[in-house]
């Protein structure tokens, strides 16, 4: 009963196209970082978020 899988929903917003990314992941600052660096293929060219 003490195993719990904790998960993060996020949403981001296009600078460049005002649109939105809707994410969720397990690790929320390496997330965040990978969407800023650019090495997340959904965003990388809708950068800066």
């Amino acid at each position: 009963m003490g195993n719990y899988l904790v998960f993060f929903t996020y949403v981001m917003m296009s600078e460049r196209d005002n649109k939105l990314y809707i994410g969720f992941t397990n690790d929320l600052e390496k997330r965040v970082e990978e969407h800023h660096k650019g090495v997340v293929p959904s965003t990388a060219n809708r950068r800066p978020l």
